[in-house]
């Protein structure tokens, strides 16, 4: 009986590949689960516009950023437009966003909102839609 010269070599490399397989094919289904992180801004119950929102995990491995809408609306991003963030509890910053003529010039949100180093905001982040609300009540000062 003659054997095929490959058939061979290939029954010797099935018992080395069946288990690299294996662990790739359950590695694939291992991956942790993410979060979406959006909201709301908002000032003694009206939406803040022209915000700039920072969240940073307090591991320091995510950061992310993101600016309200006319309705005080965010949607956070992280580095190259990805939304994805791993659950967790992240330090909140909020800052105002200053431009000629806008109606947030003047005013000033103290760094224990603003400054994420000092910020005493923290939000927790779960797998899947996060949908965070944020009150300024009253944090806002005008000079």
């Amino acid at each position: 009986m003659r054997f095929h010269p490959y058939g061979l070599k290939t029954y010797r490399l099935l018992p080395h590949a069946l288990p690299l397989w294996l662990f790739l094919w359950f590695a694939s289904g291992c991956s942790q689960p993410v979060g979406t992180i959006e909201g709301s801004v908002t000032i003694n119950g009206e939406p803040a516009k022209g915000m700039a929102v920072t969240f940073k995990s307090t591991d320091d491995n995510f950061e992310g950023f993101g600016m309200t809408d006319e309705q005080g609306r965010f949607r956070i991003f992280r580095g190259r437009g990805k939304q994805d963030f791993l659950p967790g509890n992240y330090k909140v910053a909020i800052g105002v966003m200053e431009t000629e003529g806008d109606s947030n010039r003047g005013k000033k949100i103290p760094e224990e909102v603003s400054d994420i180093n000092q910020t005493t905001l923290v939000k927790t982040v779960q797998a899947g839609r996060n949908d965070i609300k944020i009150d300024l009540n009253p944090v806002l000062r005008t000079p």
